[in-house]
């Protein structure tokens, strides 16, 4: 009961494991009610260099009132010094029912299994970073900040968590927020005993199940070969170990240009729409970026704020990306940039192709073709009928 002395204080790395036969090793202070707020302190401070893993055991003290003043069970870090210690817990039991279970003030919380209980008050209290890939939380979980101060990081992954989703403010109390800017919350798997709706991104499905509950899953944005992916990172790795075509399984927005490489490359976007929301000028939702390379979209939409498709060279134009094709085959794209499709002057015999497509560039050219070489707009023109048609318009 000491006044501003924990029971256990982590400066270096230290494991805790409980040795007893029936599982009851307890590390504790006596603090109560009485002197909570006055000179109760946490049972277990994480400081400096320390990382402390937790694997089996008890932690509890009774620290906590009805009028929120207390200890924290265990602190991690110290939001006024710069060191970043660290809390593995793989089991074990925490229980504090009236004040917080786990502050990070600073630092990192990795809660990989065992168990906390805190009945009326924060089971988590995160102010930097915390993540949960296993064991049971029965309490509420907060992700804080303060005003102007540094982002707080929350992130399940696993476990169960026994407390309601909602995003908000404190000014004397919590007050619900949808300002993005200060809070967000996004789901996209998991089980939930309410309609975790208004949390849900990236397409990802949401079932109800016949006990109440709600089952969501990440939705696959592209298959290659048998193979879903969930990221398009994935499936370019694995089309480019196959050389079998990319297909998309949702729409998909992303702010990349997805490039060539060196296989004849093929995305099939199955009807969905592709929008690329990059802003750099001088490149494109789709660039070749070797030469001898070629890169096919087909059968869907594409909407960019950049070029739909480029074949450039390298800066400086030293290295050319020459014998490239960039065919578009039954697509409907849109750019809202001052042209839909460029090539670089220095490159030598690269071809633009569109095939049953549509290019709607309202602000400026829909083909830039300064290189040699052959865009063809038209079923079955060959690079010598477009040499006789380019001497015609001569």
């Amino acid at each position: 009961t000491g006044e501003r002395k924990p029971a256990l204080t982590i400066t270096a790395r230290v494991t805790v494991q409980d040795s007893s036969a029936e599982k009851t090793g307890t590390i504790m202070r006596e603090d109560t009610a009485e002197n909570s707020g006055v000179s109760s302190h946490y049972v277990i401070d994480v400081q400096g260099a320390g990382w402390l893993t937790f694997e089996s055991g008890n932690v509890t003290n009774n620290s906590g009132t009805t009028s929120g003043k207390g200890a924290s069970l265990v602190r991690v870090g110290d939001d006024s010094i710069a060191k970043y210690p660290g809390l593995n817990i793989k089991g074990g039991t925490f229980t504090q029912d009236n004040f917080i279970v786990i502050k990070v003030d600073r630092g990192d919380l990795f809660l990989n299994g065992g168990t906390l209980n805190s009945t009326n008050s924060y089971a988590i209290e995160d102010w930097h970073r915390a993540t949960i890939k296993g064991g049971t939380v029965n309490g509420a979980v907060a992700a804080w900040t303060y005003s102007g101060g540094s982002n707080s990081d929350l992130t399940i992954s696993g476990g169960t968590v026994n407390c309601k989703l909602g995003t908000y403010t404190y000014n004397n109390g919590l007050a619900a927020t949808t300002d993005a800017a200060k809070a967000t919350i996004k789901i996209t798997g998991g089980a939930f005993s309410n309609d975790p709706t208004e949390y849900v991104v990236e397409d990802s499905a949401i079932n109800k199940n016949a006990d109440g509950t709600y089952g969501v899953e990440k939705a696959y944005l592209a298959q290659v070969g048998e193979t879903s992916y969930y990221t398009m990172d994935e499936a370019f790795k694995a089309q480019t170990a196959s050389g079998k075509v990319i297909t998309l399984l949702r729409d998909y927005t992303t702010g990349s240009t997805f490039s060539s490489g060196t296989v004849a490359r093929v995305v099939d976007l199955n009807g969905y729409t592709w929008t690329c929301t990059g802003t750099d000028a001088n490149s494109a939702a789709f660039e070749i970026n070797y030469p001898d390379a070629s890169l096919t979209v087909k059968n869907g939409k594409v909407v960019s704020s950049q070029l739909i498709g480029l074949i450039p060279s390298a800066s400086g134009g030293s290295i050319t990306y020459d014998n490239s094709t960039l065919t578009f085959e039954g697509v409907e794209a849109s750019t809202t940039a001052t042209s839909g499709i460029e090539t670089n002057g220095n490159n030598t015999n690269d071809a633009v192709v569109l095939k049953n497509s549509t290019l709607n560039v309202p602000n400026g050219f829909g083909i830039y073709f300064p290189s040699s070489g052959w865009p063809s707009t038209t079923p079955g023109l060959t690079r010598r009928r477009w040499a006789r048609r380019c001497a015609r318009a001569a």
